[in-house]
């Protein structure tokens, strides 16, 4: 509180230094989670927790302004898992039209 309070200053004036605070990060936020959705594989995950992961992942990029499509989703899901799925992953990887997110 002490950064941005100052004698005088409007509601409307600490409000905008508050949100500036938070969003000053905003770039390296977004590089952050970039490189945990790029990396995330399934490990011990069952499949259902590691496909949440990722959504949850993407749509954290997405209120930073760097939104990821469902095929990006698709194939990070495909390429993450472990290998009782591969067989799984490849047939859904010749499928045309790719199948969606939530489909796969």
């Amino acid at each position: 509180m002490r950064l941005i309070m100052e004698n005088g200053a409007s509601a409307h004036t600490i409000w905008t230094k508050a949100a500036n605070l938070f969003l000053d990060n905003k770039a390296s936020r977004a590089m952050t989670l970039e490189a945990k959705f790029r990396a995330l594989t399934q490990g011990d995950l069952p499949v259902f927790e590691f496909a949440q992961r990722l959504k949850d992942l993407a749509d954290g990029l997405a209120d930073l302004e760097q939104p990821v499509n469902d095929s990006t989703l698709l194939l990070a899901l495909l390429r993450g898992v472990n290998d009782p799925l591969r067989g799984m992953a490849s047939i859904l990887k010749t499928k045309t039209p790719l199948p969606s997110f939530l489909e796969a």
